[in-house]
């Protein structure tokens, strides 16, 4: 009817214009005046606009149910990752629910619409026992709307006090005792190559000092994605930097951090005696194999090879340079007793990915436009830099430990990384400077007296290394529900010799701690009309993914309507909706009908039901990552 009217009312006006344009010719002949066609473009624009506003007020409804349709989906695929973050909560297996092919949850009605998650780690791939990164993928359907929701959660593992106590304080990317220097050219942050680089993690810095004097930053820009964590009678010169531009935040520590410095195992003392002088080994591809035990001075050049197999060594002092090489084949230790220098395009290359090396050092460690950790062919390249590494490999295979005075060691020795040379490893030494000048490149951590990290020099650390559990996490079972230390941990810090060393660290600790509080994650629920599952938010922490754009490009999902089956377990919305507007969810323990339902705003989730398989879950590629390796490393420490 409307059309019917729009048209009409244009055929008249076209009528009066004929007649008037009719009338102006016979009064002045054939003359044709640009006003009349202005006015016929005027009136055709504005038949046009009435046409389109009364076809607009047809859609209105349509436009408006869409919009709903949209809204609802969002917010179910919202509900949903609050779902599945709450899941991960709580004492549920479910790690074995997802063993198979990640899925969560299939067909779960949320908000009038079905709703499928996926929970990977951050390569998408079937989460193993070291990964703490997960992303969880929500897609949900509304009415034929689809939406995507992801975040990232950080489990927290149910570990015992002596897991969260790592006296090589590998939650930290920086640790100085002293005095921490940032020079304003140099470059300070996170390997964006690291696995958990993915999820937004940061480098933690952390001081023992107490004054703002020992903290020089040259400028913001030198720093970024870090955050500094200060002792808590720290001067408020000091407590400042934590607001510093150069942070993003930071946090004062309830306890001190305990650290203490390596002591040389007692294996060392009785290794059998290989040579009695000192010993080069130069020229040609050819490797030469080593015996383990007690040698000399060993000075490896000009191309040669030299491999160390499983076993302890023992070398006066250690060079590698002229494009020798110094290759590690399996667990192995070395004890320099003096000076260690890699030169000149010299080499420290591990064979495989289930060969690492502890360096305990005694003297001062000089690395110069060379490589450690990394091929032979990135360390004879001049123009290497961290870009060189194309692929991820883990720091933690490679460790540098500074030894206490009392096992001969130097009192204030200096490990330079300078001209270009980039190592892939670790730092613990409590007593030594740690220098980068001249375009030296660090990624991995480092812990010492004193860090200086100069001009257009690069520093990066691999968040890999820390597990959500240590000094810095309050979700760390060192930390009760309320945020305070645990009962006895922190007079048993003030107790601890540093002159023990890092093998005592652990169980001195333990033994000074009352063990009522710790390493439970559990808290109270609410509780509506029946047992909720025992859930903490302790054990696992969500945010919204970052890179949202990436939906579902790395996971294949063909059977979105398959419903699990198996034991029940009923999912129960919280009073509250979320900060972000996602329902928060419990999950109730007893068996309930396929059919119990639980209001929500905006909706209703049915009950989920699920099986839980026995079967150990994958360890695929990076899986094993760092963590297996710091156990390995704990091993050979006498750690465990």
């Amino acid at each position: 009817m409307m059309n019917h009217a729009t048209n009409s009312i244009l055929r008249e006006l076209r009528l009066r214009v004929r007649k008037a344009v009719a009338a102006r010719r016979g009064a002045r002949g054939p003359r044709r005046g640009v006003a009349l066609l202005l006015v016929l473009i005027a009136l055709g624009a504005a038949g046009a606009v009435t046409t389109f506003y009364l076809a607009s007020r047809d859609n209105s409804g349509a436009i408006g149910e869409n919009a709903e349709r949209n809204a609802r989906s969002e917010w179910a695929a919202r509900s949903a990752a609050e779902f599945a973050t709450a899941s991960l909560q709580t004492t549920v297996d479910w790690r074995s629910l997802i063993a198979d092919d990640c899925l969560l949850a299939s067909n779960m009605e949320v908000s009038g619409g079905k709703a499928t998650v996926v929970v990977t780690n951050l390569l998408g791939k079937v989460p193993g026992p070291a990964d703490v990164d997960l992303l969880v993928t929500v897609v949900s359907r509304v009415d034929g709307v689809v939406s995507t929701a992801q975040r990232v959660v950080r489990v927290t593992p149910d570990v015992e006090l002596e897991d969260a106590i790592d006296p090589l304080l590998n939650e930290f990317g920086l640790y100085a005792l002293n005095n921490l220097t940032v020079n304003a050219g140099a470059s300070v942050g996170v390997w964006s190559a690291s696995p958990a680089a993915i999820a937004g993690r940061f480098n933690k810095i952390g001081v023992g000092f107490t004054e703002g004097s020992g903290m020089n930053i040259g400028s913001p820009t030198a720093v970024s994605s870090s955050r500094l964590y200060v002792r808590n009678d720290a001067s408020v010169g000091l407590k400042d930097f934590t607001d510093n531009a150069a942070f993003i935040g930071g946090e004062e520590l309830p306890v001190h951090v305990p650290v203490a410095a390596a002591r040389l195992p007692s294996g060392f003392d009785s290794l059998a005696v290989r040579s009695v002088i000192d010993r080069t080994i130069s020229g040609g591809p050819s490797s030469t194999t080593l015996q383990p035990g007690m040698h000399e001075g060993l000075t490896v050049r000009s191309s040669a090879v030299v491999t160390l197999d499983t076993g302890d060594y023992s070398f006066d002092d250690l060079e590698i340079n002229s494009q020798g090489v110094l290759r590690i084949n399996g667990p192995v230790r070395v004890h320099v007793r003096s000076d260690m220098d890699v030169i000149d395009r010299g080499a420290i290359e591990l064979a495989d990915k289930d060969s690492f090396v502890i360096f305990f050092l005694s003297g001062d460690l000089e690395i110069n436009d060379s490589g450690v950790g990394v091929a032979r062919d990135i360390a004879r390249d001049s123009s290497r830099s961290v870009n060189s590494i194309t692929e991820y490999e883990t720091p933690a295979r490679v460790l540098f430990l500074g030894l206490h005075e009392a096992d001969d060691a130097a009192s204030e020795p200096t490990y330079h990384i300078r001209s270009d040379a980039l190592v892939l490893g670790s730092f613990h030494a409590p007593t030594a400077e740690v220098r980068l000048s001249s375009r030296g490149a660090l990624i991995g951590r480092a812990t010492a007296s004193s860090i200086d990290v100069r001009n257009n020099t690069v520093f990066l650390y691999d968040p890999t290394f820390d597990r959500n559990i240590g000094f810095t996490s309050k979700y760390s079972p060192l930390y009760t529900i309320d945020g305070d230390p645990i009962a006895g941990l922190a007079s048993a810090i003030s107790a601890f010799d540093p002159s023990a060393g890092i093998e005592a660290l652990r169980p001195s600790l333990i033994a000074g701690v009352t063990l009522i509080e710790a390493g439970s994650l559990e808290e109270a629920t609410v509780t509506l009309g029946h047992t909720i599952t025992p859930r903490s938010s302790r054990r696992a922490q969500g945010e919204d993914w970052p890179m949202r754009a990436r939906a579902m490009e790395r996971f294949n999902i063909t059977n979105l309507s398959r419903m699990l089956s198996g034991s029940a377990i009923l999912i129960e919305a919280d009073i509250e909706l979320g900060i972000n507007g996602g329902i928060d969810v419990s999950l109730a323990s007893e068996s309930l009908e396929p059919s119990t339902q639980s209001t929500l705003v905006g909706g209703t989730i049915n009950l989920l039901e699920a099986t839980i398989e026995a079967g150990g879950s994958v360890l695929d590629g990076l899986g094993g990552g760092v963590d297996s390796v710091l156990g390995g490393l704990g091993g050979v420490l006498g750690l465990d």
